[in-house]
């Protein structure tokens, strides 16, 4: 499995969207996770950076 460059997350009012890229923009994965599978996702990862989107 490819390393995880940058980790983005949504926070959704019914799901919280996830997705992981490597270090040129390629998407590894997308998908939604409930918060208790976000926490265990962040215990295990390693990338280089997190960022949230934020909608307004």
């Amino acid at each position: 499995m490819e390393a995880t460059h940058l980790l983005a997350i949504d926070l959704g009012k019914g799901h919280i969207q996830v997705w992981g890229t490597d270090v040129i923009g390629n998407v590894l994965f997308s998908r939604p996770l409930s918060l208790p599978k976000l926490m265990q996702l962040l215990t295990v990862i390693r990338c280089g950076k997190v960022t949230r989107k934020s909608g307004l």
